[in-house]
């Protein structure tokens, strides 16, 4: 298996996930993509990407938090559970934090640790859902109102 890469005179393996983002291909969807994040990102809001398997969605994610400055935003990146607990307690790692045992005072913490960043540093929390159709009704619910805080 690994001859076809000398056959074809190939470096690495074609297609790998984990491709270097510098040896991306850049498109004009890769790039509406981009800016359309760049946008929701600055503006605090939600957005959504969809598209059909294997078109790259998740590696243009990627490509695009790797644009964003570290001192600006704080990224979260949670996936694979569909339960509400594990999607709030994935959600508390990303901060550095050990997740309260009461569902409760995990969601107070995580309301002060989001809002402490923004007060404090202008520092944007961006959470990035992967696979979200996996989710329940109640962990989209929960993640939601994470959003919805410090409103009147």
């Amino acid at each position: 298996m690994r001859s076809y890469k000398k056959f074809y005179g190939m470096t690495a393996t074609p297609f790998h996930k984990d491709i270097p983002l510098t040896a991306l291909l850049r498109y004009a969807q890769l790039d509406e993509l981009t800016a359309y994040l760049t946008f929701v990102a600055e503006e605090g809001s939600i957005g959504l990407v969809t598209g059909e398997v294997g078109v790259g969605k998740s590696t243009a994610v990627r490509a695009f938090l790797a644009t964003l400055d570290d001192r600006r935003y704080h990224i979260c990146y949670v996936g694979n559970t569909s339960a509400t607990r594990s999607v709030l307690r994935q959600l508390a790692w990303t901060f550095g934090m050990r997740a309260a045992h009461l569902a409760g005072d995990l969601k107070d913490e995580l309301h002060t640790r989001i809002g402490g960043l923004w007060r404090e540093h202008q520092k944007r929390t961006v959470l990035v859902v992967d696979e979200a159709q996996a989710y329940g009704a109640k962990a989209l619910q929960e993640l939601r109102l994470l959003t919805n805080f410090e409103c009147d």
